[in-house]
């Protein structure tokens, strides 16, 4: 029959259960979806008949009808273009309207007017009821599924985004309105809301475990600047003297004061480490930042020494200067909106291959200013120059941590006001970071 196909003596297959991952047909032009999935890779296989390119049939695109979101209203069609895209990290509904600027490279999706309403319509149903279906799923959960509840299971198996379900309610409030556990009475339930979601975009496996140790363990939390990190992590821009803590030993002994929120914590901790992307292994001396993963801003200025348990420090600029171990950390957003940005820092910052990075100074910087000539005669003066890159500067209503990037050299600057720098890294940025932070998508 497939050959019949090839051939052109039929014109269509219908199949149910009878092709399986190994069946690619370059030839087909069209795909028809009649029966629902919840399984993503059976949809990526059943897509991907016919995505790839033919020689013999020089096709120019892959139809896709899909009649299944329509008459399943509970098809969960965000899943299967969440499962296109590079990573999880983008907002689905803007995705669509944006016409999919960050699919991989040479992919294009396109939707008719009417599609693009009806697909709309289907992702915001599926987080509009959020409030009721999550209880009824939890409850249900360990019966339907033989596994253990635990957050790495529940939203590995349902493939909701988590930092959109912590917005809304903390994972131990979501077990309470399921009468799994009993109320939640921590006492800084409030201030360990926006904890959850920090951590939930947190990727640094080591950074995580040290956490979940100091979490569920008793011993004395180490003085040094990881336990700072980790004090920045939890508790954001407040120091000991603002939560009454005079130690870092007391500020996570009040963590400790509330159990639920500690569970949640070790529980994401543990989600955010199985789902990370970091691939290597690499040390910086003196510091405790892992290659490729996700910090915060007072995460950062912990890493490179600064007392973030004593000393409050507002949001600055995105160049800070360690004078006392000579180094710079550039913080880098590369899409910048009107509504963040003013004219003046609507700096043009992207990668340009897997180790080249044009990024421009602030725009008051010049040449001869002292930290002009830090960055351009950086070797001859001793000093390292660090990259940390986000995307956005928001995500789900969350303040967006950077991606630590490494060490990097300077091999060409020009102008002021602002300096344009070309940064070339010691190592490769990922190739699904490279891709989502070109230029244009």
């Amino acid at each position: 029959a497939v050959q019949a196909l090839i051939n052109n003596k039929i014109k269509f297959i219908f199949t149910v259960d009878l092709f399986n991952e190994g069946v690619d047909i370059p030839e087909v032009n069209l795909v028809l979806f009649l029966r629902p999935t919840d399984s993503l890779t059976v949809y990526l296989q059943q897509l991907g008949r016919g995505l790839r390119h033919s020689t013999s049939t020089k096709k120019e695109c892959l139809l896709v009808l899909d009649f299944v979101a329509q008459m399943h209203k509970r098809y969960r069609i965000d899943r299967k273009f969440a499962a296109l895209l590079p990573s999880r990290r983008f907002n689905i509904e803007k995705e669509v309207l944006a016409g999919f600027p960050h699919l991989p490279p040479g992919c294009i999706i396109q939707m008719e007017k009417q599609a693009m309403v009806l697909v709309l319509q289907n992702i915001k149903a599926a987080y509009s009821n959020l409030k009721n279906y999550i209880p009824e799923t939890l409850k249900a959960f360990e019966h339907e599924t033989g596994l253990q509840l635990t957050f790495a299971n529940y939203f590995k198996h349902h493939d909701l985004m988590p930092e959109k379900v912590l917005a809304m309610k903390p994972w131990c409030e979501w077990k309470a309105a399921a009468n799994i556990i009993p109320k939640v009475t921590d006492a800084d339930a409030e201030a360990l809301k926006i904890t959850l979601g920090r951590i939930c975009q947190s990727s640094g496996i080591k950074h995580l475990q040290r956490l979940k140790d100091l979490v569920l363990s008793n011993t004395p939390v180490p003085s040094g600047a990881a336990s700072c990190m980790l004090h920045s992590l939890v508790w954001g821009n407040q120091t000991g003297v603002m939560m009454g803590a005079k130690t870092l030993d007391e500020s996570f002994r009040r963590l400790k004061a509330n159990p639920n929120f500690c569970n949640d914590i070790s529980e994401i901790a543990s989600f955010s480490q199985e789902r990370s992307l970091i691939k290597k292994d690499i040390a910086y001396e003196g510091l405790p930042l892992e290659l490729h993963a996700h910090y915060g801003y007072y995460e950062i200025q912990a890493a490179f020494g600064k007392d973030t348990f004593n000393e409050n420090s507002q949001r600055g600029p995105g160049v800070l200067h360690f004078k006392s171990i000579k180094s710079y950390a550039l913080l880098i957003t590369t899409n910048k909106s009107e509504k963040d940005f003013s004219e003046s820092t609507m700096y043009k910052d992207y990668p340009i291959n897997e180790k080249l990075f044009h990024w421009e100074s602030q725009s008051v910087t010049k040449q001869v200013h002292t930290d002009g000539q830090n960055l351009i005669h950086h070797r001859e003066r001793g000093y390292q120059i660090f990259l940390f890159v986000r995307i956005n500067s928001e995500f789900e209503k969350l303040t967006a941590p950077f991606q630590f990037l490494g060490r990097a050299n300077q091999v060409k600057f020009e102008g002021e006001r602002p300096i344009s720098f070309v940064w070339e890294l010691e190592h490769d940025m990922p190739a699904e970071l490279l891709e989502e932070k070109r230029v244009g998508g």
